[in-house]
């Protein structure tokens, strides 16, 4: 056994580990990995090390496990992305929105489009959902929804884990001032809701209501409103294109 096939069968022993796979069950994983990575042009020990990791977020079974590792694979390999990165970021991704793993090509597919339409990479998107995914997911919003959202605070500078901090901050004071329902702000967003129009449904609401990006800075705080007024600056039809490239 090279020390390339050792490497990758220490990996397999810690699915098995984590899983309780029975032997027959690790052994045609093992084998679909091998094929999967001469396919789509992985290392062995890559592939491992990202069964590895799905399987440590949860991940079970055989066939979950390969469900969500063709998509991951994939997307990494069209980005040129560390498959570590690409593997956890869609793994977290599944776990937060509460998603079945059928659904991950559709999810890599989401990551891979954002990825091209703005200044995101593999890294800032991890470092991104990793902050915003929780409260967007709390509150109804989809998958598609928050990483086109992210990508447009790329667009405007805010990147990697600041933009997902910024992003959670803004919603959630825009979430609190469309509850109130008072003042300019709370006024412009009576009826929002975060699953049905998102941070972009909110900019459009502010801007088209001319509630200045003064006043919103005042009441989202030093940590959401510079952030929030410069998506108001960039505008909800430039988010809307960022979305639809």
């Amino acid at each position: 056994i090279t020390a390339v096939g050792a490497g990758y069968e220490q990996r397999m022993a810690a699915v098995k580990s984590v899983t309780g796979l029975a032997d027959d069950a690790i052994k045609k994983l093992a084998d679909d990995g091998s094929a999967a990575a001469k396919k789509y042009g992985f290392t062995l020990q890559d592939t491992g090390a990202a069964m590895e990791t799905l399987a440590r977020t949860g991940i079970d079974s055989a066939d979950k496990l390969n469900a969500i590792l063709t998509p991951a694979l994939l997307l990494a390999g069209s980005q040129n992305a560390n498959l570590e990165d690409s593997t956890e970021t869609l793994a977290a991704a599944m776990q937060a929105f509460q998603l079945d793993l059928s659904k991950s090509g559709e999810v890599a597919d989401t990551f891979a489009g954002a990825l091209a339409a703005s200044p995101l990479n593999m890294e800032r998107l991890k470092d991104a959902m990793k902050m915003a995914a929780p409260a967007a997911a709390s509150l109804g919003m989809s998958v598609q929804q928050v990483t086109n959202e992210i990508a447009a605070f790329h667009v405007v500078g805010l990147q990697g884990s600041l933009a997902g901090t910024t992003f959670r901050g803004a919603l959630l004071e825009v979430d609190k001032a469309a509850r109130a329902a008072t003042g300019p702000v709370g006024e412009a967003l009576q009826g929002w809701t975060a699953e049905s129009e998102g941070l972009t449904g909110a900019i459009k609401r502010l801007n088209d209501a001319g509630v200045s990006t003064g006043i919103v800075m005042e009441q989202f705080g030093n940590r959401a409103g510079p952030g929030m007024a410069q998506m108001m600056a960039l505008g909800s039809d430039a988010m809307k294109e960022v979305a639809a490239r």
